[in-house]
């Protein structure tokens, strides 16, 4: 679960138990003033990882990404070379998870391996 701000969360879980999470969940808040939605078609995930992540980042976001800062599971939506953008950083590790439209993933990708050219080799997209 990443809380987005006051009145919204975004729970991830497998695609194939999406309706059944998103059923249960409406089910138990049917006594809140609450909506659910499943949003999973509508958005592609990249990892970045490896020590450089954070530099390779940093070269298109004003996001603060030292570890201090931004810690193990926090999230920030944010801008990514001009393009929205939901960071996560899901354990200690420098790997970073990357959520965008899925029509702005292909250049999201593209600029991803780019920028990180200079620090050498750039794995394959996962």
């Amino acid at each position: 679960m990443l809380w987005l701000g006051p009145d919204a969360w975004l729970i991830e879980t497998e695609r194939a138990t999406e309706s059944e999470v998103a059923e249960a969940l409406a089910l138990a808040l049917s006594d809140l003033h609450s909506s659910v939605a499943v949003v999973g078609d509508g958005s592609v995930a990249v990892s970045v990882s490896g020590p450089r992540a954070a530099d390779v980042l940093a070269k298109g976001m004003t996001l603060d990404l030292d570890p201090a800062r931004f810690r193990a599971a926090h999230c920030a939506r944010s801008l990514l070379a001009r393009i929205p953008v939901l960071l996560h950083r899901p354990g200690d590790d420098p790997v970073y998870e990357v959520t965008v439209a899925r029509s702005y993933s292909e250049h999201t990708l593209d600029w991803l391996q780019d920028a990180a050219l200079e620090y050498g080799d750039v794995g394959e997209p996962s």
